[in-house]
Formats: C-alpha cells, structure tokens, sequence
C-alpha cells in the first residue's frame, strides 16, 4: 500500500467520523432528555403514591369515625329504650 491509498484511507475514515460524531451527540442529548424523563416519572411515581397514601388515611379515619358516631347513637338509642335490631350494617 502506498502513501496516497493510506492517506485516501485515512481521509475517508475522517470524513466517516465526521459524519457519525453529529449523530453521537444527537444520541447523547436524546439520553439525557430520555434520562430527565424517566427522573421525572420516578419522582411522579413517588408523589403520587404518598398522595395515594394520605388518601387511604383520611378514608380510614373517616369511615373510624363513622363507625364511632354509629356505635354512640345505637348506644344512645339503647339507652332511651328504643329496640334497635341486630344489623351487621349498624356495626
């Protein structure tokens, strides 16, 4: 091989570097944006499940409360004598 094929060579392989590193940074920019995406989605993710769980408690703090207000006013009927039947409902 002589010195013009290894400098076509070589100028070829520039050229073919130079056409790929505009698409190595295009790839490198699409990981960070898939990368601050998938960042975004985690922290939504964990948000959305301590919001999931406050939910829970404050339906489960109502619905115990509930259940309190309905065993004071069967106790509170009871008392004033009215006969309140067994309902699993009541309980």
């Amino acid at each position: 091989m002589d010195t013009a094929q290894v400098i076509a060579i070589l100028a070829g392989l520039t050229a073919f570097a130079g056409a790929l590193l505009p698409l190595w940074r295009e790839l490198q920019r699409t990981r960070k944006a898939v990368d601050a995406v998938a960042v975004a989605a985690a922290t939504a993710a964990r948000r959305s499940a301590v919001a999931i769980g406050e939910v829970h408690a404050i339906v489960n703090q109502q619905r115990t409360d509930m259940q309190r207000y309905q065993a004071s006013l069967i106790a509170a009927l009871q008392a004033s004598g009215v006969d309140v039947p067994p309902d699993e409902s009541l309980i």
